[in-house]
Parts: C-alpha cells; sequence; structure tokens
C-alpha cells in the first residue's frame, strides 16, 4: 500500500485550501507514473488529478504543472474523456502565456511545449470530426517538434494527420504518413505504436481491395501484439482480422 489513497488533497472536491508540498508533489506524481505505465489510467489520475487541484497549481512551478497536465490529458484520452482532455489542453496554454519567459529560461522552450499540447489537441479535433482542423494543428505541431528529440510525438502527429487523410477518403496521402510515422516507433523501439500501425495499413489495404497485402500486415500486427503482451490491442486486432478474411 503506497498511503496516498488514505491521505487525500480533495482530488475531485475542489477548495480544500491546502497545496501539495513540494516532497508529496514528487511522490504522487511517481505514484501515479506507476499507474500510467501499468495501463491503470483511472488510477493513475486519482494521483494527477490531486496535483491539479487550483490551490495547489497556483503554488507550482511552471514545468511540473505542465508535466502533470500532459500526463493527465494522456491518461483521459486514452480512457475517451476528451472534454476533459480539452479542459487540460487549455489550461496548459494559458499556463504556458503567462510563464513564457519563465520557461524559457530553463532547459525547456516555450514554442516545444506548446507543440506538445497541440498534438493533443489535434487528436481531440480529430475525434470530434473537425479533420481538416485537426491537419492544420498537426502541422504547426509537427513543424516544431520534428527538429526536437519528442520522437514519440512525432510519430503521433504522422499517424493522427495518416488517419485524418485516411477518414477524407486520400489513401496514398494516408499510407505516406503512417509509413513515416511506422519507421519512427520503429527508430525509437516503440513496439507498441508500430503494432497499431501495422493494423492502420492493413485497414488502408483492404480499403484499396490489396487483400493479400492486408492480411499479411494484419497477421503482423497480431503477431506483435502478442509478442509484446500488448494484450489490449488484441480484441480490435482479431475483430479486424476477421472483416479481412
Amino acid at each position: 500500500k503506497d498511503g496516498f489513497k488514505d491521505k487525500r488533497y480533495s482530488a475531485n472536491q475542489h477548495g480544500s485550501g491546502r497545496p501539495v508540498r513540494a516532497g508529496d508533489w514528487t511522490r504522487l506524481e511517481e505514484v501515479g507514473d506507476l499507474h500510467y505505465h501499468a495501463s491503470a489510467y483511472s488510477s493513475a489520475l486519482d494521483y494527477y488529478n490531486q496535483l491539479l487541484e487550483p490551490e495547489t497549481l497556483a503554488h507550482a512551478e511552471a514545468p511540473a504543472a505542465l508535466q502533470v497536465l500532459r500526463k493527465a490529458a494522456d491518461a483521459n484520452s486514452l480512457l475517451g474523456n476528451l472534454d476533459q482532455v480539452e479542459v487540460l489542453i487549455d489550461c496548459a496554454f494559458e499556463l504556458i502565456d503567462r510563464h513564457d519567459k519563465e520557461i524559457d529560461g530553463t532547459d525547456l522552450d516555450a514554442a516545444v511545449l506548446r507543440a506538445v499540447f497541440q498534438s493533443r489537441q489535434a487528436r481531440v479535433l480529430r475525434e470530434h470530426g473537425r479533420l481538416q482542423d485537426s491537419l492544420k494543428v498537426a502541422k504547426r505541431a509537427f513543424a516544431v517538434l520534428a527538429l526536437t528529440d519528442e520522437h514519440t510525438d512525432v510519430a503521433i502527429l504522422q499517424t493522427g494527420m495518416g488517419i485524418c487523410h485516411m477518414r477524407l477518403g486520400r489513401l496514398e496521402k494516408a499510407e505516406e504518413f503512417y509509413n513515416d510515422g511506422l519507421a519512427t516507433f520503429r527508430r525509437i523501439g516503440h513496439d507498441v505504436g508500430v503494432a497499431n500501425l501495422l493494423n492502420n495499413l492493413a485497414l488502408l489495404h483492404h480499403a484499396g481491395c490489396r487483400w493479400d497485402k492486408a492480411l499479411g500486415l494484419m497477421e503482423k500486427a497480431v503477431e506483435l501484439a502478442h509478442r509484446i503482451g500488448a494484450s489490449h490491442l488484441l480484441p480490435g486486432f482479431y475483430l479486424n482480422q476477421g472483416i479481412m478474411l
């Protein structure tokens, strides 16, 4: 037992008036990270949300607050809580605008941080069906992040732009972005990203009536998901495989 479940800071009851102390901030974030990496996203948010209460956030340094906002946005995104992701992104943009000079005085860069949250904003727009808006935001974020070490976000942006083009019926453009994303994920050893993109490419080739190519890629996606223990991917992969057979 980590002890924090019983030592709450009113994660869902704002207005406790008691900001989290610096030492507790680190421990709460670390425990949240453990849950996040175990794919227990709701549990991770129990900890992250305690750090994002107004009275705690007001006393936090901007880089630390933005780091937790990023993690909370990702956890909510994976849970499908897109409205909450939007709230967190808006909060991050406000924080960056208010503390841009302070942020630029560290080893971080306000423009890069803004692009990091734009990459998440692009996904929200895409899932709301605003594909052209999503592409515009994604392109702005990509122009910044492609010059940084944020390789995972770059690959996610490439994938997201591919999804937009796929939904718009632009299969050749979608394939180009999917292949770029696949190359990026492979280069950084991100196997879950590779498996997801093999699945996406299989769906693309199926839509283009390239049946053998689609089935071959789908088999690779399933095999990789099995090998890396990504059991959460398998139900969707099996469904897609069944549709293609």
